[in-house]
């Protein structure tokens, strides 16, 4: 028995009637399952933002919490492609 995806089944049925079903369906399927991300996010905005650290603007605390929350781990980093490219830069501009 096969199994029928939603990117299977939408355009059989989008010239159909149930056009506003389908966009609600749509729509319901974007949502996420869990709030975890969200409840992560705010958790680690609660560490980035203390009170020592109450102006920062909201700006600068958008880039801390994407560095924070999508950067490896400082002990697996390795600057080398950063460096690679930086030289590659260099030697271009000479």
């Amino acid at each position: 028995m096969d199994t029928l995806e939603w990117e299977d089944l939408y355009p059989m049925l989008s010239h159909s009637d149930l056009q506003a079903i389908l966009i609600v369906v749509d729509l319901l399927l974007t949502l996420p399952p869990t709030s975890v991300a969200c409840e992560t996010l705010f958790s680690q905005m609660n560490l980035v933002k203390t009170k020592h650290r109450s102006r920062l603007t909201t700006s600068c605390l958008n880039d801390l919490l994407i560095v924070k929350l999508e950067s490896e781990p400082v002990s697996e980093f390795s600057p080398d492609k950063a460096v690679d490219k930086w030289l590659v830069i260099t030697l271009l501009m000479v």
